[in-house]
């Protein structure tokens, strides 16, 4: 083996390393957030989950278009991301809840629990690029929850509805991986995302309006999400709908010579259903 190829390998492991340790941090993030919480800093430790949800943003994008995969196959960098995701996403964000909103312990250990089945779940991402059920952006709730200043009471009903969401099978939006309206999800994404930070800098003492005007991402998310999953449902029906239903018995040109019959079955033959058109291929990847 040359000198240049063992130094080519070795960088690209180094590479590798490199991404999964920005992936890992997530986990010191989450030990941190908790240390935060248990000083009594809720405030601190919210900011420290608002920067492991900013790395978890782009590790992922960073690790395909590098080919992370390929460089270093013994480290499965999905299972690393789901084990800090959970931490991050869930549990910290849940143990703040519990700490400083006064929410029940147990309507969060049924979040926890949830989630938990949420994250193991063999379609948790499924092969069309969605999230399997509520994405467990517990982060998002909790935030939400604190600054509009919702009350024990609507927080335990907001997080137990979520919570049933996580179980339910319906697809949400994977903002960096669904094809569909991929550009206008982006950017919307990266201006929620500087509104958010200006939110967790301030936090209560961020302009009243801010939190309202920072919703329209969440709106977009589930109004996009659902609008997608229906016109993916309707496509097959509308296939079913136009397609030529099976004989079951002779017709009028069976009975004709074989000449004729071939140019009736020409003149009768059905124009194309444009509605059997595949959803995926009505709809290209850039809205």
């Amino acid at each position: 083996m040359s000198f240049h190829k063992t130094v080519s390998q070795i960088s690209s492991v180094a590479l590798a390393l490199a991404v999964h340790l920005l992936t890992a941090s997530g986990a010191l993030l989450a030990f941190w957030a908790v240390v935060l919480i248990v000083q009594g800093d809720g405030e601190q430790a919210l900011r420290v989950l608002a920067l492991a949800a900013v790395i978890d943003a782009f590790d992922g994008t960073v690790a395909r278009r590098l080919e992370i995969r390929r460089r270093l196959p013994q480290i499965d960098g999905g299972l690393l991301d789901n084990l800090v995701d959970y931490l991050t996403w869930t549990f910290v964000p849940l143990f703040w809840a519990w700490t400083f909103l006064g929410i029940p312990f147990w309507v969060c250990s049924t979040a926890l629990i949830a989630s938990v089945f949420g994250f193991s779940h063999t379609d948790a991402k499924t092969p069309d690029n969605f999230f399997r059920g509520f994405p467990s952006y517990w982060n998002v709730v909790v935030l939400y929850t604190y600054l509009f200043e919702l009350g024990p009471t609507i927080g335990s009903a907001i997080i137990l509805i979520c919570a049933v969401m996580v179980l339910i099978p319906f697809k949400f939006l994977y903002p960096s991986r669904t094809p569909h309206w991929y550009n206008t999800t982006m950017v919307l994404s990266a201006v929620y995302m500087v509104i958010v930070l200006i939110m967790m800098y301030y936090l209560t003492a961020a302009p009243a309006w801010l939190p309202t005007v920072s919703l329209f991402y969440p709106v977009y998310y589930v109004i996009l999400s659902f609008a997608l999953v229906y016109k993916k449902r309707r496509a097959p029906q509308a296939a079913n709908a136009g397609a030529t239903p099976p004989r079951t018995g002779p017709t009028q040109t069976e009975a004709l010579p074989h000449e004729a019959q071939h140019s009736a079955e020409e003149a009768d033959a059905p124009a194309p259903d444009e509605s059997a058109i595949a959803w995926d291929s009505a709809n290209p990847p850039n809205d």
